[in-house]
């Protein structure tokens, strides 16, 4: 088992300030960006940065973030502990909903909180030369605090298909997941924070075709944005009984091609509805008549989604899983590559799509993703 990379903003942003200031009635402090608000008193200021608040005060400081974390409060303690690169950790306590330790952070001394409560963490690392207790009193007074979507660091394990020249892949080590595969290289995984299908393929049966397959959706032949929004959730329907369809369909500027030679193809931020639930990710998609037959076309796609508003982190960890995807060595490498250049140029879910930085990335891509097609 591995650990993926915990948060590393707390480092940068931890340290003492000493200020002197006098007593005075608490006034309402507001961070523009988010809309949240707390009451303290005169001398103390509020900051925002890279989805942390930032609290300062005579010789004390705070900052704080809430999450939905996967995972129990003792394990999402000892991850943001290994995040911020803790050392000498002591006075640890732990209970169902409370984990509170002491460490010192690039030799300054700090005290490490989470509280969870319905489904959400608030964290909040204290430091500074003067009592906790002034900054617990404000934090109790915030109001409209957002709910982050951070790559918390959710724990990875290995997974190979159980069959003959099975796939493999790093995928979330997190109760309720199950994953499956076939000896074709496709992995699947699912649970309710999200889904992950990887290397699938399916035939569409032509409407001129007269004696079409049962088991296989009718369409004419589509641009693979088209074949998302209308034959995707059809095949879905008809394989696992499953109700979905699109809110939106974001093509993702410089993905164009990226299967190679046969095939139309694009790969698409999306929101979705899954069996009722909202979710949001990306697709890989592929629509080929290069198969020789006059009766049906093929429809290849890749994806993951997470469920919107569920546990912080998934969609990373899934993007983690993708990237790691090995049904043969050659792919391996080209999907690392390609994921890796998705990660770095936009967060998911991060704003308007930019053109420009996709470009420069997809000029980088100078191989195919592609599962196999039987």
């Amino acid at each position: 088992m591995r650990f993926c990379r915990a948060p590393w903003f707390f480092v940068a942003t931890l340290a003492a300030v000493c200020l002197v200031a006098p007593a005075a009635p608490a006034a309402t402090l507001k961070n523009k960006a988010t809309g949240m608000t707390l009451k303290a008193p005169s001398g103390y200021k509020l900051k925002f940065h890279e989805s942390v608040f930032s609290l300062r005060g005579p010789g004390r400081y705070v900052q704080f973030m809430s999450f939905r974390s996967p995972m129990g409060v003792k394990q999402t303690g000892n991850i943001v502990l290994a995040g911020i690169k803790a050392k000498r950790v002591k006075h640890k306590t732990v209970t169902s909903k409370r984990f509170q330790a002491s460490a010192r952070v690039k030799r300054r001394a700090v005290t490490v909180r989470l509280l969870t409560s319905k489904g959400v963490t608030q964290l909040a690392i204290f430091g500074g030369s003067r009592s906790t207790a002034a900054l617990e009193r404000i934090l109790r007074t915030r109001r409209g605090e957002p709910v982050q979507d951070i790559n918390i660091g959710i724990p990875m394990k290995k997974y190979t298909a159980p069959v003959t020249n099975g796939a493999s892949a790093m995928v979330p080590d997190l109760p309720g997941w199950r994953f499956q595969g076939n000896d074709s290289g496709y992995i699947g995984g699912q649970s309710k924070d999200g889904i992950i299908e990887l290397g699938s393929f399916t035939f569409v049966n032509y409407p001129t075709n007269w004696f079409p397959d049962p088991q296989f959706a009718t369409a004419a032949f589509q641009p693979p944005a088209q074949a998302l929004a209308n034959v995707f959730p059809s095949w879905k329907l008809r394989s696992v009984s499953a109700s979905v369809s699109f809110q939106q369909i974001n093509p993702l500027a410089g993905t164009e091609g990226n299967l190679g030679p046969g095939y139309q193809s694009q790969a698409f931020e999306v929101s979705l509805i899954a069996d009722g639930v909202p979710m949001r990710g990306i697709f890989n998609v592929g629509t080929t008549e290069s198969l020789g037959s006059s009766l049906a076309w093929g429809l290849y796609y890749s994806y993951a989604v997470e469920k919107v508003g569920g546990a912080s982190g998934i969609l990373d960890a899934l993007l983690t899983t993708w990237g790691t995807w090995n049904n043969s060595a050659a792919s391996a490498a080209r999907i690392k590559s390609a994921l890796e250049s998705l990660q770095k140029t936009r967060p998911v879910g991060g704003g308007a799509i930019d053109d420009d930085v996709f470009q420069n990335a997809a000029d980088a891509w100078d191989e195919y993703i592609r599962g196999p097609e039987d």
